[in-house]
C-alpha cells in the first residue's frame, strides 16, 4: 500500500496495482494513460472534487513528476495551455468522438496535430492550485462528449441526477454485462471507487489489501476487474468482488465474504483462508465443465494429499452421510460444506462457499487439493 498524498482526508490508503491500470471496465478505453504502474487516487463523484458536468467523468491517478503520459485514444489535439487549477493541460478529440483532457502536467510534447493511441504526449507533474494549495504530483484525466464553454477542457452534456445517459451509453458501457451485473452502483453505472482496480488485456497480477484506515475505521473490500488474459486476482482482507474476465483466471478472495466471477475460460478458485462463516465466498458463475476449486490441505486438513479430491470424499446433501465425506454440496442451496469427520460425530463443519444450485454433474473431479 501507499499513503495518499492528496488533500483527500478520507481516502486513507491507496491500493497499488502491480501492472498499469487498464480502462476496459467500465470505460470503453483499453490504453492506459500512464507508462508506469499507478493507483486510483480519486474516482468519479470523488471525495473532494470531480462533481458536476466538468468532473463526474474524471479520475485521478497517482504519478510522480515526469512519468510518460500516453494518449488513450487516437485523434487530434484541440487545446493546450496553462490554467490556475488545471495547471498545464492538454485536450484531445478522439476519432471516436470522446474528448479527453489531461491536467497538472509538467510539460506537453505537442501543441497541435494528430496523436496515435499510446503515443507519449506529455509528462506528468504537479502544476496547478486547488483550494489555495499547489496540487501534489498526479495525473487528472477527464472525459467528455463536448468541449467546455471556454473551449479548453473535456465536458459532459446536460446531467440528470448526476448521470448524462447518452454519454454513459456511448463511453461507459465497456463492461461486459454478464461479468459486472450487480457490481456497479445501479444509480450511477459510471462510478469508479478509489479502491477499484482494473487490469489490462494482458495477463495481470493484481493484489488487493486491507484498507481499514478510512475515517469510519471500517474494513474496505475491493472490486477487481481483470479484463482479458490469464490473470491472478487476490482479494486478501475485506469483502471483495473479483471479476476474472475472458481469460483463464485464478481467483482467491482471501479473508472476508467475497464475490467471485470467473468469467469465460478455464478458471480456478482457491480457498486457503481460515475456515469461518465470515470467510465464506460466493462463486457466481462456477462451470462444472471448465472450472476447478482448489483446497489447501493446510486449512482443509482432512481432505487428503495433493491432487484430485478422493472420489469418496465428495457427496451431495445438506450434511455428511458417510464417514469419508469431506466436501458436501447442497444442491438445493448451492452451499459447499467442509466436514473434517464426515458422518462421525465431532470435527469441524463449516460452509466455505456458495455456488449455483442444481449442478447435478458436480463431482470430486471439480476439486483439487493443494
Amino acid at each position: 500500500t501507499e499513503t495518499n498524498e492528496s488533500n483527500n482526508p478520507s481516502s486513507g490508503v491507496i491500493l497499488t496495482v502491480t501492472t498499469v491500470i487498464g480502462w476496459t471496465k467500465p470505460i470503453a478505453i483499453t490504453q492506459s494513460p500512464l507508462a508506469s504502474p499507478t493507483s486510483v487516487n480519486q474516482g468519479y463523484m470523488g471525495y473532494y472534487s470531480h462533481y458536476g458536468n466538468h468532473g463526474q467523468h474524471s479520475i485521478d491517478l497517482r504519478a510522480a513528476v515526469d512519468v510518460d503520459v500516453l494518449a488513450v485514444v487516437s485523434g487530434r489535439i484541440v487545446a493546450t495551455g496553462v490554467d490556475d487549477s488545471a495547471g498545464i493541460y492538454m485536450t484531445i478529440l478522439g476519432d471516436n468522438g470522446l474528448y479527453v483532457s489531461y491536467f497538472h502536467l509538467q510539460q506537453t510534447l505537442r501543441t497541435s496535430g494528430r496523436v496515435a493511441e499510446g503515443e507519449h504526449i506529455a509528462d506528468s507533474g504537479d502544476t496547478g492550485v486547488w483550494g489555495g494549495v499547489r496540487v501534489p504530483p498526479h495525473l487528472h484525466i477527464q472525459f467528455g462528449d463536448r468541449l467546455s464553454d471556454s473551449g479548453n477542457f473535456a465536458w459532459s452534456s446536460s446531467v440528470t441526477n448526476g448521470v448524462p445517459a447518452a454519454f454513459i451509453a456511448s463511453y461507459f458501457s465497456g463492461a461486459n454485462a454478464s461479468e459486472t451485473a450487480g457490481l456497479v452502483n445501479v444509480l450511477n453505472s459510471s462510478e469508479i471507487r478509489a479502491t477499484d482496480m482494473f487490469g489490462t488485456a494482458a495477463a495481470n497480477l493484481i493484489d488487493g489489501t486491507r484498507a481499514d484506515d478510512r475515517m469510519n475505521g471500517s474494513g474496505i473490500g475491493e472490486r477487481i476487474f481483470a479484463g482479458g488474459g490469464r490473470d491472478v486476482l487476490r482479494g486478501n482482507g475485506g469483502n471483495d468482488t473479483l471479476v476474472g474476465g475472458s481469460g483463464g483466471d485464478s481467483l482467491n478472495g482471501g479473508q472476508g465474504a467475497d464475490i467471485l466471477y470467473g468469467g469465460t475460460g478455464i478458471d480456478t478458485f482457491t480457498f486457503n483462508s481460515v475456515l469461518t462463516q465470515a470467510n465464506s465466498d460466493t462463486i457466481v458463475d462456477f462451470s462444472v465443465v471448465d472450472d476447478t476449486i482448489r483446497l489447501d490441505n493446510a486449512i482443509f486438513t482432512a481432505v487428503g494429499v495433493n491432487g484430485t479430491l478422493a472420489v469418496g470424499a465428495f457427496n451431495f446433501g445438506a450434511a455428511a452421510t458417510q464417514s469419508d465425506d469431506r466436501i458436501i454440496y447442497n444442491s438445493v442451496t448451492g452451499a459447499l460444506i467442509y466436514d473434517s469427520n464426515g458422518s462421525v460425530a465431532g470435527g469441524t463443519i463449516v460452509q466455505f462457499a456458495t455456488i449455483s444450485a442444481n449442478l447435478s454433474t458436480l463431482s470430486y473431479l471439480d476439486f483439487f487439493v493443494i
